[in-house]
């Protein structure tokens, strides 16, 4: 059912040739999606996304087009630009044709055959083949949208000649060469989009002469060289998506008079500078990703200025310096990461009032002092990484306020104390991380057991003490890590009904006993460790396992154990086990490290484990 629907479209003028504009509406839909529809000339393009979509891994929502009353169009396009008027000198022209034919000549692979319409012999009817979308009375072309097809070769330079190209998306196929500068001669471009793809060398300049260009999308190939600095002339610029490339220089100060940026994407490159404080000029500013990159410096206190910023990302560079706290009086901002730099300082209090942040990356860093309270306020908190880094404070109670948290990592810092029993109220959580945090104490809480959702708990090398509590039997745990701590007693039965679990680490412990044979139906558990122990009788059959670490325990008898064929690790020296090495070890052919010393093994090699040590 329609819940809304709503015009936001720019047309501004009809003539007998039918729309001049790009225009869009949306539909809101009561199930939550969010249909929009975009008129490209006559042609009508619906986009069907989900109404809370989150960025892609391209930092884009992607929208899946489906055309009426116009050419095929296979494939995803993104954040069409609402309208402008296109020129006027519109005048049918053969030269259309003829620079499509040349690109399409330029194609060596066309695995779907997304182009198989566009031969000579069907020129006539230029404007139906697929993904081309033409003016209705002139038959000129203005909108080239041909990804995700799977397409190989260089890029023609002969697209330079569709003098009324508006769009050009070429997005997610395997071009490679380099992008022909004749783009510069399309003074109507408003959409070049070739990301996802293999292209090479340097960006070209020219494409400043595009006066009219909105959007720059070239993430995702091989390109090398600097960014040119004369794209800070273009005025109309909204997006400019350079992420995951090879680029090298610093980011051009002149990209600051493009006032109406709302993206910046220059993330996984080989930047080097700083970033420039001139940004905060960007009023219209929502997304600026810089991550991965040899930026140095400080985070300037001008980024502030930037009130319309919803995500920064500026990790694994080397920046230095304090988190300003004026970063707090940015209402909207909702994702942070700044992860693997060189940070000092506090995390700032005024963090917290940033009430629409679902992400917060501040993990491998020098921080200090103590984790705020005051992060309990943000109750649309889904992602918290703060490990590695040098906090010194307990884990706080009030963290159980963030009703909607799901990754908890605070692991290699110094905290102390025990873990709050108000975790348990973390009905989303499904990973904490709290291993090397050196001075946690107390037990594991029953109340964890009430996080239905936790599949991950990971609390090494700590003093955490007692038994493992039955509460957290019901729990769909993949990953179970207790090593390096003072849990003693029985081997916990607990364990025995956590089906799911890929990986147990119990090393290093006071558990004592025999481990049950029940451990064997666990039939989706690829690494145990059990090493350092008091353990005795050994484990029943291990049919799935890689890694199995037995050492430095009081197992003794004989080794009547089914090896898995994909075993890689098997560690067991100093036991009490006798006879012989079970015959399954001869199909072990994936093994890395075998070590049996300091037991009392007679007998002969298995004989395939033999010719593999020859």
């Amino acid at each position: 059912m329609i819940s809304s629907l709503y015009y936001d479209g720019r047309c501004a003028a009809l003539n007998s040739c039918g729309i001049l504009c790009l225009g869009i509406s949306s539909m809101q839909m009561s199930e939550g999606m969010l249909i929009q529809i975009f008129w490209v000339g006559l042609a009508v393009v619906f986009a069907i996304t989900p109404a809370n979509a989150k960025p892609n891994n391209n930092n884009s929502y992607s929208s899946h087009l489906f055309p009426l009353h116009s050419p095929r169009v296979d494939g995803t396009f993104s954040n069409v630009v609402k309208g402008r008027m296109l020129p006027e000198n519109d005048a049918f022209d053969k030269r259309d044709q003829e620079s499509l034919l040349t690109f399409r000549d330029g194609i060596t692979v066309d695995p779907l055959q997304s182009l198989s319409t566009w031969v000579s012999t069907n020129a006539e009817n230029m404007c139906s083949w697929n993904g081309v979308f033409c003016r209705k009375c002139t038959n000129r072309v203005v909108v080239v949208i041909i990804p995700h097809m799977g397409l190989e070769g260089t890029i023609s330079p002969s697209i330079g000649a569709l003098s009324l190209l508006h769009i050009l998306n070429l997005t997610n196929n395997s071009f490679t060469g380099k992008i022909p500068p004749e783009l510069g001669q399309l003074k109507a471009l408003s959409i070049v989009d070739l990301s996802y793809n293999g292209l090479e060398g340097f960006i070209p300049k020219s494409l400043s002469s595009c006066t009219h260009l909105r959007q720059i999308r070239l993430s995702k190939n091989n390109l090398t060289e600097s960014i040119p600095a004369d794209y800070g002339s273009l005025s109309k610029l909204e997006q400019l998506r350079l992420s995951y490339n090879r680029l090298t220089g610093s980011i051009p100060i002149s990209l600051s008079n493009c006032t109406r940026l709302q993206v910046i994407s220059l993330g996984e490159n080989n930047l080097t500078g700083t970033i420039p404080p001139e940004f905060g000029h960007l009023g219209m500013l929502e997304s600026l990703f810089l991550e991965s990159n040899d930026l140095r410096g400080r985070i300037s206190i001008s980024l502030s200025n930037c009130t319309s910023l919803l995500e920064l990302s500026i990790g694994y560079n080397n920046l230095m310096g304090s988190i300003p706290p004026v970063l707090g009086s940015i209402k909207g901002l909702s994702y942070l990461y700044f992860e693997g730099n060189l940070l000092t300082g506090n995390i700032p209090l005024s963090i917290s009032n940033c009430s629409e942040l679902w992400f917060i990356a501040f993990s491998h860093n020098l921080l200090t002092g103590s984790i705020p309270s005051e992060l309990g306020r943000l109750d649309k908190l889904q992602r918290l990484y703060l490990q590695s880094n040098k906090f010194m404070s307990q884990i706080l109670a009030s963290l159980a306020n963030c009703s909607s948290l799901e990754v908890l990592f605070l692991s290699d810092n110094v905290l102390s104390g025990p873990i709050p029993p108000e975790l348990g109220k973390l009905k989303e959580l499904f990973q904490l991380s709290l291993y090397i945090t050196i001075n946690l104490t107390g037990h594991i809480p029953q109340e964890l057991g009430n996080c239905s959702n936790l599949e991950w708990i990971d609390i090494s090398r700590n003093q955490i003490k007692g038994t493992l509590p039955m509460s957290i039997a019901k729990l769909p745990l993949t990953t179970l890590a207790l090593n390096e701590n003072l849990f003693e007693g029985r081997f916990p039965d607990a364990v025995l009904n956590m089906t799911q679990l890929t990986s147990l680490q119990l090393g290093i412990n006071e558990f004592n006993g025999a481990v049950p044979e029940e451990i064997g139906n666990l039939n989706k558990l690829i690494y145990l460790t059990l090493g350092t122990n008091r353990l005795t009788v050994t484990l029943g059959n291990c049919t799935s396992l890689k890694r199995l670490k037995l050492s430095n325990n009081a197992f003794y008898g004989d080794l009547e154990i089914e090896f898995s064929s994909s075993m890689e690790v098997l560690s067991a020296h100093s036991n009490n086990f006798s006879g012989t090495l079970p015959a399954s070890l001869g199909n072990c052919k994936q093994l890395k490290l075998l070590d049996f010393s300091n037991n009392r093994l007679t007998g002969d090699f298995p004989s395939g484990l033999l010719a593999k040590i020859v």
